[in-house]
């Protein structure tokens, strides 16, 4: 159904336009308008050789078009989010994803962070997944449990919550 891809400067132009749709990005923290992909671009460059496998960003594909991205990033040994504090004993992820909105309600965005859960498990040391969906984001919320993701209960002061998915889970199924 998707396929992802590693993202390449090529990717910029429609990464510029998804990342500029207020629709996408509302709870985001991307600021209206966008920001400037290509500076963006060149530092996550620079610095994702530095990282290796300690960062992916991908493009999603639906037959040969990207139609959104998704990212991970793994966290610091100790990391505190509002109210969740990450084990310090657990190496864990940090995972987004972002699809265009003609392509929401069809399976892509499922499909899609289906496979980042599989490459984050199968290719880095995270043993953890979160996510931070803001707690009006319906479609979020129902995407990360449709994914195995759970809520821990956590959350900050801006509304944000935080999902998580354990390797142990994912491989129970």
């Amino acid at each position: 159904m998707t396929t992802l891809v590693e993202l390449e400067k090529r990717h910029l132009p429609f990464l510029d336009s998804l990342w500029k749709d207020p629709n996408v990005t509302c709870y985001t923290g991307i600021p209206s308008g966008g920001i400037d992909v290509y500076a963006w671009y060149e530092r996550y460059a620079r610095t994702s050789d530095k990282h290796e496998g300690d960062t992916g960003h991908f493009m999603i594909y639906a037959d040969d078009t990207p139609i959104g991205e998704t990212a991970y990033g793994m966290l610091p040994r100790e990391f505190i989010f509002g109210s969740w504090s990450k084990d310090v004993k657990r190496p864990c992820a940090l995972a987004d994803i972002k699809l265009a909105t003609d392509h929401w309600g069809r399976g892509y965005a499922t499909d899609a962070f289906l496979q980042l859960i599989d490459h984050v498990f199968t290719n880095t040391r995270a043993v953890d997944i979160i996510a931070l969906p803001h707690e009006a984001n319906e479609r979020a919320l129902r995407l990360y449990e449709r994914c195995g993701l759970v809520s821990t209960g956590a959350s900050n002061p801006y509304g944000m919550l935080v999902f998580t998915i354990t390797k142990e889970m994912w491989n129970d199924g």
